[in-house]
């Protein structure tokens, strides 16, 4: 899940696809849950009036220096230090506001190298594996019809003449068309090789990852760690269940999955899996199945712990909705 404005573009530095760039940077960190990307600040191409008979991306081709990080105490430009993310929905807490996204306790917010960021900004910048093309600027004619509109942050808009004139210089510095090349050879590669959904495949691969619970007892360590995974193979088993393949086999993936899920509360969960877990309960509870009791059951034995340690750490808001949450559970019984 992102967080971008119409005048952001999401530019993978290769012809690899979004999805691919951002498994590649996920595994640098398996505790990762946010991505921050740099910005790409593209200026006016000195253009005085708008002409919208072409795409933004065609318009405008200069850009500023790529480790351009200026800061304005006035308008608040930061250049492309700052960042915006792509987040993990399971594994995001919050988001703070548009440039910040704070995964759950437990797990990282990263850079395209895997390193931590912790606020608006990421320096030096990274943009060797993917950066958001920002078309701030645009036309002079276009720039003047944003100043009009004022802020929602400021109420009247910081934008004045001599931003646009100072970003126009800074910002047409370098010529830059590659998102249009991009662009190009991925519609290309997307349309000779156009992929339809394959439900027999994601039957065969759900029923592969559920396979140590088909054949128990197995040991303990297979289902360290996969919260996820078993959490996206209950989605799966239902979605295929209401669609596909009817209630009675639906029915034996559900229940499989959920004893996974029941197994990895067996091994040590860590607090970011746990609240992982949490959040997921609502999903979990609906079902009658008497494992999900023993969900249940688990949950409140683990619930307090967490709560201990949010106190000790001061992690109020965990501490709170997990006290909520440990409300919930005593009072949701099955019949």
């Amino acid at each position: 899940m992102s967080f971008l404005d119409g005048d952001e573009f999401i530019f993978p530095q290769n012809n690899k696809s979004i999805p691919e760039v951002l498994d590649e940077i996920f595994a640098l960190d398996n505790n990762a849950g946010t991505l921050a990307i740099n910005w790409n600040f593209y200026g006016s191409n000195y253009q005085e009036k708008a002409d919208y008979s072409r795409g933004v991306l065609e318009r405008f081709t200069r850009r500023s220096p790529r480790d351009n990080a200026l800061v304005d105490p006035v308008s608040g430009y930061n250049g492309n230090a700052a960042v915006k993310n792509i987040a993990n929905p399971r594994r995001l807490d919050f988001i703070a506001d548009p440039h910040v996204m704070r995964p759950i306790f437990g797990f990282t917010r990263i850079n395209s190298n895997g390193k931590p960021v912790l606020t608006w900004a990421n320096y030096p910048v990274c943009n060797d594996k993917i950066v958001i093309n920002h078309y701030h600027l645009k036309s002079r004619e276009e720039y003047i019809l944003r100043q009009s509109g004022g802020s929602v942050v400021y109420g009247k808009s910081p934008y004045d003449k001599d931003h646009f004139d100072r970003d126009t210089e800074i910002g047409n510095k370098e010529f830059d068309d590659s998102i249009l090349k991009y662009r190009e050879n991925r519609m290309k590669m997307e349309s000779t090789s156009l992929r339809q959904f394959d439900a027999q495949k994601m039957i065969e691969t759900l029923t592969e990852t559920l396979k140590p619970v088909f054949y128990m007892p197995q040991p303990l360590n297979i289902f360290t760690g996969k919260i996820e995974t078993f959490l996206t193979c209950r989605a799966a088993a239902t979605w295929l269940k209401e669609n596909v393949i009817g209630k009675e086999y639906g029915e034996i993936l559900e229940k499989a999955a959920l004893n996974a899920i029941r197994m990895t509360l067996n091994t040590g969960i860590s607090i970011g899996d746990c609240k992982i877990l949490f959040n997921e309960l609502p999903n979990i509870l609906k079902f009658d199945y008497p494992v999900v009791e023993e969900i249940r059951k688990a949950c409140l034995q683990i619930i307090p712990q967490f709560m201990y340690f949010g106190r000790a750490q001061n992690l109020w808001k965990d501490f709170v909705e997990m006290d909520y949450l440990l409300k919930m559970l005593e009072t949701f019984k099955q019949d």
